[in-house]
């Protein structure tokens, strides 16, 4: 289950590191490149119909996942010696670097919004829209896997 839900993040990620990979590959958006065209548009094709299928998919297996607590050898209720499961660490790991990642590229493409509106507006558009989902959305993930995995 842990391997399918790492390839659903990698999916579900694929926007934001097509942006990463545009910015790098156009020399901080001043060159003009088709990949900032081809991003713009799956971008935008993402939001549309894609975001609510991969939110589905990535609530039940972040809370399957992150409820496991072992505490072996310790009777109920004793907070000592609890053990996080390593799949846990991992998701929230991922769902951390996802976090930062959407929050540095939120920064840079504010910061080069001229650069970005002289492609096109619905690429800046774009590009804005799917970082502040990812802020969001990574941030929800976090929590939801902070709360429910050290709950008791």
């Amino acid at each position: 289950m842990q391997y399918f839900l790492y390839g659903v993040f990698f999916i579900y990620s694929l926007p934001l590191i097509g942006i990463i990979i545009s910015f790098f590959y156009s020399g901080c958006f001043s060159k003009e490149v088709d990949i900032i065209y081809i991003v713009g548009a799956i971008s935008g094709r993402y939001l549309k119909s894609l975001w609510h299928i991969f939110g589905l998919l990535l609530v039940p297996f972040v809370t399957a996942l992150s409820i496991k607590i072992e505490k072996p050898g310790l009777k109920v209720g004793s907070p000592l010696h609890r053990k996080i499961p390593t799949g846990t660490i991992v998701l929230f790991i991922i769902l951390s670097g996802l976090f930062v990642l959407s929050c540095i590229f939120y920064g840079i493409i504010s910061s080069h919004e001229k650069d970005l509106q002289r492609f096109s507006q619905a690429i800046f558009d774009s590009y804005m829209d799917i970082t502040t989902l990812y802020f969001k959305e990574t941030l929800m993930y976090i929590a939801m896997t902070l709360g429910v995995s050290l709950k008791d």
